[in-house]
């Protein structure tokens, strides 16, 4: 680290407030998308979740509430987020909120929040980079975190989730660990103990913020298992700080989760669980610190008792297979979890393979080997990364120990992200410094050999050449807007709160409300936070109830499964939509064959087209989006779908097209009793129904329904729709029903309160 200059020090500062300032400014250039006149909006459905967390934390801070029914209803999810981020959202929203001019506006202070809180990664990134080369590599590297597309996107305004913490505090925790690897190589002192610690803090209090955060725990564990063997190899007893520190770090992290385990101020689900901050966590940190014992005692041996090194690796051995055998013992979950782990990072776990992020970096939607999306989101300074790190490499005998500490980080970063896009916000880190590093060898080069006036012009000029691949981002970032929310979705959400029937509980979400609403996962967040109805499948996927059961009711093929998914998991409405490419996810999930629902086909320009299978029409939610549940011979054959019916529909029509009837975009269904009509006719006599149905668009249809009179004269029907106004905006009959038996016919009203409690009615007259 260079000596402290009090001008240098002022003026280092001042180049980070303006970094800072000029980074918020960019990522709040989509400002008029998501702070509009007709509200505030989130990017994505998760960012719904958190704002609806942030509410119910609003109302008891700092208690959470130990279960939400709200999420997976009916079983609802205990706190299986990281607790850190909501929680940190709601502590700043109470202070920002004592400010005059802001009026208390939660959902404004929310979505303004991610360009301020995200760019505070670059003071720790600066730091990191600063003591692993010097002051020029951190600014630039503040620089380029700035500007690159991945770490904007993951802290543009309107986007508060747990992505806009995961560099910060990933920058934290490698600051922390490389000073830590600085005082290893130095003589022992206080300072090894406090900078080990303050990293096995940082990395605790990182899986608090992101559960994903456990995948940066190997870095420092790989890079203090070489420098014990390296180091005790070669006899050099630096591999005791080495192991001190380690041992330290790790110590620290099992301790310090095992503490927040046992005084649970999150409310946080105990057990072995990898994706939930949990005691799998103190095991991993644990098993850590046996590994570095292990190798440790067999250094010890050596040197102590003068073992033969075959002797020392045996003990070694031995040591680290009795610790195992423990943790065997008394973990067993533990080992499961590590596997389902490596099922959510290498692609293998069902759910989360169906996620766009979660893909190989250098994969297009097609599965194809593709350098444009990554180029896109991380400028030619993702080439340039691991090019620096080859020539770090090379140079590995010549490098300080924190710089040894970065190139550990860079390389196992570099592959986890190639694995797994999902992790490109954090290798930004990776990024920014590599870039940094190589930005800084060109401009000393050229000022040695052009001055420094040409050196600057060069670099600048290299600098803006390697965001030339960032340049589609850029002009689309003032058109970043709202997912899918804006417009009919969140009319069709705002129409689900103010004409059905309130849920209790919203802001107690310990206490079970009356019933849930069914739709696509991706909807979990709108409808709980939007629509402030409980939600059966989520945004959390596998990890809570209702992703199975959404598969299950997307999948029904038999209307009788189908209506006992909707009651078993007390779904009194669900929303349909066209949907393509999740059948055969769904299918994947439910263990079955994912082929013939919906065909891919890739165009000449690589775009993947989605053409439906004869199975799609098998299917009683297509029967119920494409024809309302009705009948029909033609084009399309379908049987009709009793217990539901039609309550909403939204104005524009589907992407549909090639049938005789029109489809909207969003429907609403409610699960109904139906009315009964019992009446009496000759013992086999044909019995017919018919209704013209209005919907709230003034879409027209007819409901149709036949049966026999039985042995003794009796036959029965259901009914499911209203008799209605035409100008009531609302879903029902407007002609009335009519009723035929043989050749007599009779008119029929059937009232809502008949439909809801499942009454029986009888003709008038008969």
């Amino acid at each position: 680290m260079q000596p402290v200059n009090r001008k240098n020090t002022v003026l280092t500062a001042a180049a980070l407030a303006v970094l800072f300032i000029a980074g918020c400014a960019l990522r709040l250039v989509p400002w008029p998308n998501f702070i509009t006149q007709g509200g505030v909006y989130f990017l994505e459905a998760d960012n719904y979740e958190h704002l609806r967390k942030v509410l119910v934390l609003l109302k008891k801070f700092p208690f959470i509430p130990p279960h939400d029914f709200y999420m997976g209803f009916p079983v609802g999810t205990g706190n299986i987020w990281a607790p850190l981020t909501d929680f940190s959202f709601t502590a700043i929203i109470k202070a920002v909120a004592l400010i005059p001019s802001v009026d208390g506006n939660i959902i404004f202070i929310l979505a303004a929040l991610p360009p301020f809180v995200g760019m505070l990664a670059i003071i720790p990134l600066f730091l990191w980079a600063r003591e692993c080369f010097d002051t020029k590599a951190g600014l630039v590297a503040a620089l380029l975190l700035a500007l690159l597309p991945s770490h904007i996107f993951a802290t543009v305004v309107g986007r508060p989730d747990n992505e806009l913490f995961e560099p910060l505090w990933a920058a934290i925790t490698f600051y922390f660990f490389t000073l830590s690897a600085r005082e290893a190589e130095n003589e022992r002192g206080r300072k090894l103990i406090y900078y080990s610690a303050a990293a096995g803090v940082s990395a605790a209090l990182s899986i608090l913020y992101w559960r994903g955060a456990l995948i940066w725990w190997p870095v420092p564990g790989a890079y203090y298992f070489f420098m014990i063997i390296a180091h005790g190899w070669a006899g050099d007893s630096k591999w005791v700080n080495c192991y001190i520190a380690a041992a330290t770090a790790f110590s620290t992290i099992a301790a310090f989760i095992a503490l927040v385990l046992i005084l649970d101020p999150f409310s946080l689900s105990s057990g072995m669980q990898f994706n939930v901050v949990s005691w799998f966590h103190v095991v991993a940190a644990l098993l850590a610190v046996m590994v570095f014992s292990a190798v440790a005692f067999g250094f010890y041996l050596k040197r102590t008792k003068a073992s033969a090194s075959g002797r020392s690796i045996a003990g070694a051995g031995i040591f680290l297979a009795v610790s195992i055998g423990i943790f065997v013992l008394i973990a067993p979950g533990f080992f499961r979890g590590i596997l389902e782990g490596l099922a959510v990072i290498g692609g293998g776990n069902k759910w989360t393979s169906t996620i766009a992020q979660y893909k190989p970096l250098l994969r297009d939607a097609a599965g194809r080997f593709s350098f444009k999306e990554p180029l896109v989101f991380s400028s030619a300074f993702l080439l340039i990364a691991p090019l620096t790190l080859l020539f770090m490499s090379i140079r590995f005998r010549q490098l300080a120990p924190k710089a040894r500490f970065f190139l550990f980080a860079g390389w196992m970063l570099f592959v986890i992200t190639l694995i797994n896009g999902r992790y490109e916000n954090v290798f930004a880190l990776i990024i920014a410094i590599s870039g940094a590093v190589f930005l800084c060898r060109i401009y000393g080069y050229l000022a040695l050999k052009k001055g420094r006036a040409a050196a600057a012009i060069v670099t600048a000029a290299v600098l803006l050449a390697g965001f030339l691949p960032s340049m589609p981002f850029y002009r689309g970032l003032p058109r970043t807007e709202p997912f899918y929310i804006i417009g009919e979705l969140e009319e069709t959400l705002v129409w689900v709160s103010n004409n059905t029937p309130p849920t209790s509980n919203f802001l107690e979400p310990s206490i079970k409300p009356e019933y849930g609403i069914m739709a696509q996962w991706e909807f979990g967040g709108w409808i709980e936070a939007v629509a402030k109805r409980p939600s059966v499948a989520t945004v959390m996927g596998t990890e809570t109830h209702g992703m199975k059961e959404s598969a299950e009711f997307f999948l029904a093929s038999d209307e009788r499964e189908f209506l006992e998914v909707l009651d078993k998991n007390g779904a009194r409405y669900f929303i349909l939509s066209k949907m393509l490419g999740d059948l055969p996810d769904y299918a994947r999930l439910l263990g079955k064959d994912p082929e013939g629902y919906v065909n891919k086909k890739t165009g000449n320009g690589g775009e993947v087209k989605l053409e439906t299978g004869q199975k799609f029409f098998d299917l009683i939610n297509v029967n119920l989006y494409l024809n309302d549940g009705q009948s029909a011979a033609a084009p399309i054959p379908f049987k009709s779908v009793p217990g539901v019916r039609l309550v909403y529909e939204s104005a524009s029509p589907s992407e549909f097209r090639g049938l005789p009837q029109e489809v909207k975009k969003f429907k609403i269904f409610e699960r109904v009793k139906g009315a009964i009509l019992k009446g009496s006719a000759r013992p086999g006599e044909g019995v017919a129904m018919a209704g013209m149905v209005q919907t709230n668009r003034g879409r027209r249809f007819f409901v149709t329904a036949e049966t026999t009179a039985d042995n003794e004269g009796v036959f029965y029907l259901n009914f499911f729709y209203p008799n209605i106004g035409p100008d009531e905006g609302k879903v029902g009959i407007v002609r009335g029903y009519v009723i035929q038996v043989g050749n007599k016919k009779y008119d029929l009203r059937i009232s809502e309160q008949d439909i809801l409690e499942g009454n029986i009615v009888t003709l008038e007259g008969k």
